[in-house]
């Protein structure tokens, strides 16, 4: 089997901390989101041929993350130009053969038994119902079986079964026909973007039969928000985390937490639902649902629901901060 994982996106909606970070390399519950997603495949190794990394923005920083962390067989792929997911796909899709396919989207963390598709005997699609803004995604229309009938591209609908990243397709050859046949087809697009929903839909059209797999820890990390509820959710997960004494000794500790050891922590009041990134340095605070990134340095500051990026130095009172890495802050 092969897994795609596309990795290009610039991360729009998480900026400042993008000009500087990939967003699959942002830190949730104590490494970064692909992090996660590796952790994942690992129930599955053995399935695996090899992984294909799409990448484009900032590519070397997660290729050189990958190199460090990645015990798969991997290949890394350039999607030169931002034209949508089935175009990143396509970018892969030389690699493909008449095995399966996975494709993970590398900002989306999901908690689920990934062995329950491998040994499907058809093409699946993991969803899962929301009740309000179904048009910000793919939306699958299904019978009672869950045999899926229709997909479509951000419909303009309230509620729906939403696709949530993750792709498993029987034959890796079928899938690379139908892309071809409609990047071929749709040339004269403005957009010039190519979405893979439709491309699933004209497989739907040609016979191809797909299923759903509701999924329901689906973690989209794509802005502030939802980074931090993935971060809380992982937390609580491993709420069994050992806390070394040397943080519990002038410190106040609320679990769920995630300090990387090297941390240095004097006089604050640490969680719950906080992250702390490698050599960041925390003196008199109170953190709150928070993620703290690298060799940030942050003092005399009550800090809730707030992301500080790598290498930043905040100073100062109560406040809610959204900033990014290599900023200096100081207040009062």
């Amino acid at each position: 089997m092969k897994v795609v994982i596309p990795v290009a996106g610039k991360g729009t909606r998480l900026k400042p901390h993008t000009f500087s970070t990939p967003k699959c390399l942002m830190n949730v519950a104590g490494k970064p989101i692909l992090g996660h997603i590796l952790d994942t495949l690992n129930s599955i190794k053995d399935n695996i041929s090899e992984i294909i990394f799409v990448t484009g923005y900032m590519g070397l920083k997660i290729r050189s993350y990958i190199k460090s962390n990645c015990h798969f067989k991997t290949r890394f792929v350039e999607q030169k130009e931002p034209k949508g997911l089935g175009h990143a796909i396509k970018c892969a899709s030389s690699y493909f053969d008449d095995s399966p396919v996975l494709i993970i989207l590398g900002d989306t963390i999901i908690d689920f038994d990934i062995t329950k598709l491998i040994n499907s005997s058809t093409s699946i699609l993991g969803v899962k119902k929301v009740e309000t803004n179904a048009r910000a995604f793919g939306v699958a229309f299904a019978n009672k079986n869950g045999k899926i009938k229709k997909l479509i591209e951000k419909p303009d609908l309230d509620s729906g079964l939403a696709l949530v990243g993750l792709y498993f397709i029987k034959n890796g050859l079928e899938l690379k026909k139908a892309i071809s046949s409609y990047i071929a087809s749709t040339v004269s697009l403005k957009t010039k973007e190519y979405q893979l929903t439709d491309i699933l839909q004209k497989m739907i059209e040609n016979k191809h039969v797909f299923f759903t797999i509701n999924i329901n820890g689906w973690f989209d990390c794509g802005n502030m928000n939802a980074l931090l509820e993935t971060n809380r959710y992982l937390l609580q997960r491993k709420n069994n985390s050992v806390i070394p004494n040397k943080f519990l000794k002038c410190n106040i500790i609320n679990m769920p937490v995630d300090i990387h050891t090297s941390c240095d922590i004097k006089d604050s009041i640490i969680g719950p639902y906080v992250t702390i990134s490698a050599g960041a340095k925390i003196t008199r605070c109170q953190l709150t649902d928070s993620i703290i990134e690298t060799n940030a340095i942050v003092s005399e500051c009550v800090l809730d629901k707030s992301i500080i990026g790598a290498n930043s130095i905040l100073k100062g009172k109560r406040i809610n901060l959204n900033i990014g890495d290599s900023s200096i802050v100081e207040l009062g």
